[in-house]
């Protein structure tokens, strides 16, 4: 997680919490002298490319006071990476479900909200999905759990007397592919069908009711840039080849070069609109620092990316050795 010869702190713990990341971060401006180059509080609320002037027109507003400005800049990179944007499922029956009981009985939030097992104090627990987020929220409701229900009923030790049972729904991994462990005393599931006033179903034809439950939804996020609004088309399905936009179904953005570099349009030089941070399985810190290096050499080396059928034919190219492999990449993502 930490950036090359920049270590954390001594002592630091081997999962760090928020505010270990925030001092880490704050110690490398400190040390690389950044501060002068950082405008913290500022958001870039539209960005629109001027083929005229080959530059990109922003609007930067101000999180404090919400007085905005105009800028120009002939690069823009995004770097601002893909959790923000919650991918959150729409069960049929979901509102007449939440609708239907006293208010805060029923609660359904994604896992960007979570704050710690606490909140699941006396409350029936289901977490929606078996990655990173989800195994740890699972795993750490079980710290309130007095009693949680598997095939053979494990007690566990009671903890400020609470009793939280967990549901653990997801989809079997494909069989090879790596996935964590599964959860000691979780209840797995399947995928949830629908929602009845009363109940949850799950496609195995099973149901569950109870008093008060939080529904976890730990379903990843979307690869978005609202800012990019007359840039980024945003679509169920990226449109095929040829583009002449760049184009995104939350998941998957094409065409990229290499991941990182926009070659949708035509009259856009290569060079102009970069991602850093959009991969999906892949080391964070690590891999930005080196797509941040290698940006910075492509825009300060003139001539040193290929042209935009090179980029289109290179796409085509690895999408089809994905689906070759028995995948989609309008799924699998970058």
């Amino acid at each position: 997680m930490s950036y090359p010869n920049l270590p954390f702190a001594p002592n630091t713990p081997l999962y760090p919490l928020h505010h270990h990341i925030q001092s880490y971060h704050a110690s490398v401006i400190k040390t690389r002298k950044l501060a002068p180059y950082l405008h913290f509080s500022s958001e870039i609320s539209q960005a629109d490319w001027n083929a005229r002037t080959q530059t990109w027109d922003l609007v930067i507003k101000s999180a404090v006071d919400g007085s905005t400005r105009r800028e120009e800049a002939e690069h823009l990179v995004v770097a601002n990476g893909h959790y923000k944007y919650p991918n959150e499922p729409m069960w049929e029956g979901l509102e007449s479900w939440k609708s239907s009981a006293r208010q805060g009985d029923r609660i359904v939030k994604h896992s960007l909200w979570y704050r710690g097992s606490e909140e699941l104090a006396g409350r029936t627990c289901i977490v929606i999905g078996f990655g990173a987020s989800g195994w740890d929220i699972a795993r750490q409701a079980l710290e309130f759990a007095d009693e949680v229900l598997t095939d053979r009923s494990i007690p566990v030790s009671p903890l400020k007397g609470a009793l939280v049972q967990v549901y653990h729904s997801f989809d079997p991994p494909a069989e090879g592919s790596p996935h964590l462990p599964p959860i000691p005393r979780t209840i797995t599931k399947p995928r949830i069908s629908h929602l009845t006033r009363t109940a949850i179903h799950f496609v195995d034809g099973s149901s569950l009711s109870a008093a008060k439950i939080t529904i976890f939804l730990a379903t990843g996020y979307e690869v978005l840039a609202p800012f990019l609004s007359s840039d980024l088309v945003v679509a169920p399905h990226p449109a095929p080849s040829p583009v002449t936009k760049l184009a995104t179904n939350g998941r998957y953005i094409r065409p990229l070069h290499l991941d990182l570099f926009a070659a949708g349009d035509p009259d856009m030089p290569i060079d102009r609109l970069c991602f850093i941070g959009i991969g999906w399985f892949v080391a964070a810190a690590a891999n930005a620092y080196a797509q941040g290096l290698y940006v910075g050499h492509a825009i300060a080396q003139k001539g040193f990316l290929p042209s935009h059928e090179d980029v289109s034919n290179e796409v085509e190219d690895r999408e089809q050795r994905v689906r070759d492999a028995g995948f989609e990449p309008f799924q699998i993502g970058q």
